[in-house]
């Protein structure tokens, strides 16, 4: 019997598509990760997981797949677990690729517990979601690309250097998307209001006529 992944048409699938790094990322766990239970595995790794580490593999420099990891880990669909073997990525649910696994464990558990959170509430995150970033998946906070941080910037009336420079400030903190406090990152365009664009203004003269922020 062939091996297959399904690409579910999903939200989160149609989001991370738009993240290529991350999709390559969780393409390759998907493609590795173990699909029964039976036999034994010298690795010692249980349904839906995947032994990675060899981010070349990828196509990745090392920086873009450490912001990999930590971006799917922080968007629930992926843990990470070290080990004297190397890193074990976990799937943790079916929301962007079927394994085609042959017998029930927790990827297809997760899934249906998913689907069993009150739907009000789950409407409700979503509602403030959408109006807080334009891209979040699993309710979670997605670093934004930079040609939507350069938008964001213009239709305020910034550069689209300076755009540039408060995206490079966030992307290559450690870890990515974290203040100077350390705090991460929950809402990057109130962020960009209350500091970048801020100080920006805060330089200009009296006179000049301030943006208004959408």
């Amino acid at each position: 019997m062939n091996r297959f992944l399904k690409l579910i048409q999903s939200e989160e699938a149609k989001q991370l598509l738009r993240r290529p790094n991350e999709f390559t990322l969780l393409t390759l766990i998907a493609w590795r990760a173990r699909r029964k239970q039976c036999g034994f595995d010298v690795n010692g790794l249980q349904i839906g997981e995947a032994l990675i580490g060899d981010y070349k593999a990828c196509g990745l420099t090392e920086q873009k797949y450490r912001t990999a990891k930590n971006n799917l880990e922080a968007w629930g669909l992926v843990t990470f677990k070290a080990t004297n073997k190397g890193t074990i990525a976990k799937l943790n649910n079916t929301k962007v690729y079927d394994i085609n696994q042959e017998d029930g464990n927790d990827l297809t558990n997760g899934q249906e517990t998913d689907k069993q959170r009150p739907s009000n509430d789950q409407a409700t995150t979503n509602k403030k979601v959408r109006k807080k970033d334009s891209k979040n998946i699993g309710g979670k906070f997605t670093p934004p690309p930079l040609d939507e941080v350069i938008k964001f910037f213009t239709e305020n009336g910034f550069s689209p250097d300076l755009a540039n420079k408060a995206w490079n400030y966030y992307q290559e903190a450690n870890p990515p998307w974290t203040d100077a406090k350390g705090n991460k990152v929950r809402s990057w365009k109130q962020k960009m209001r209350g500091v970048w664009m801020k100080d920006e203004n805060s330089t200009q003269p009296e006179t000049s006529r301030k943006p208004k922020l959408l």
